[in-house]
């Protein structure tokens, strides 16, 4: 690695629609960038999660901008004592040696960044597993804030492109894709073939009133253009897919849910601006948006 060469995972937050049409007379949901900034506020003072013998929570929550907050992904190491903390969510004057990694989140892009340490990720040794810290996180906020009757969280790891396109080119024939939606949520270009799959997705959860759709093409015709697109939105968590072909007769399939690998956003910073919170934040904002902005504004 070069020096001032950080890495950090990208995980994505998706608050699903629930029950879509109808209507809950006694609550009004909030929109989902109020929601995940309310979750965050909410989390270092009273929510933790165990997970084996780590307790995990954040500290330190600093709101930079009016899209941005940096805060610190503690965890707790195996028989480190509870009353590690002057007060709830705070590290100075902690008593307890404990660890640490600075994360960013761009709350309407719902994105999450998290620093990849040395020291904290030996304790979640995948973006997979930070995910599933900030799931738990998340998900105990949106209880607590009693939206949970409103949507359904996910969190996932941004993924690596080519997944889709390598194992597409490996086939001799494509059978079928499947396409699962469960609502509108994160944007895809308006002019985009994964913006009219999703307006069709759209028009039948709709019209049924149902929670989720799919829609299944038999014997797809794909230019190489489509693939790109396609496994481009897959690896930005913005369509979920399933397909299945044949190679040298023998039936192969892939999964969004199971191929891609985890990116990772490698980000110039020295030792001084990641230990500074808003530069920090600027810096990850200002790299998220150029990773983003060109695909979906």
């Amino acid at each position: 690695m070069f020096d001032n060469e950080t890495r950090w995972w990208m995980l994505q937050v998706q608050y699903q629609e629930r029950h879509p049409g109808q209507p809950n007379l006694l609550s009004q949901p909030l929109s989902r960038s109020e929601l995940l900034r309310k979750s965050l506020e909410l989390i270092p003072s009273s929510i933790r999660s165990t997970r084996g013998d780590r307790t995990w929570g954040l500290a330190d929550l600093a709101p930079f901008h009016t899209d941005v907050i940096a805060a610190e992904l503690t965890v707790r190491p195996p028989l480190g004592r509870i009353a590690e903390e002057p007060r709830p969510g705070e590290l100075e004057n902690a008593k307890e040696p404990r660890f640490f990694t600075p994360i960013v989140v761009h709350v309407p892009l719902q994105i999450i960044v998290v620093h990849r340490a040395s020291d904290v990720s030996r304790f979640a040794r995948s973006a997979n597993a930070f995910a599933a810290v900030f799931f738990d996180l998340l998900d105990e906020a949106l209880r607590k804030l009693e939206m949970d009757q409103h949507y359904v969280l996910e969190v996932e790891s941004i993924a690596k492109t080519g997944s889709f396109v390598e194992w597409y080119k490996s086939l001799d024939h494509l059978n079928k894709i499947t396409v699962h939606y469960v609502g509108p949520n994160l944007p895809a270009r308006p002019d985009s073939l994964v913006q009219s799959i999703r307006d069709t997705a759209k028009s039948f959860k709709s019209s049924l009133h149902s929670e989720s759709v799919d829609l299944i093409a038999n014997e797809p015709q794909l230019e190489e253009a489509d693939v790109e697109e396609l496994d481009q939105a897959v690896a930005d968590r913005r369509l979920r897919m399933r397909a299945k072909g044949t190679r040298s007769n023998i039936g192969t399939s892939w999964s969004s849910r199971e191929r891609p690998e985890a990116e990772t956003a490698i980000i110039q910073l020295t030792e001084v601006e990641l230990a500074a919170p808003r530069t920090l934040s600027e810096k990850i904002k200002g790299y998220l948006e150029k990773y983003f902005g060109n695909r979906y504004q």
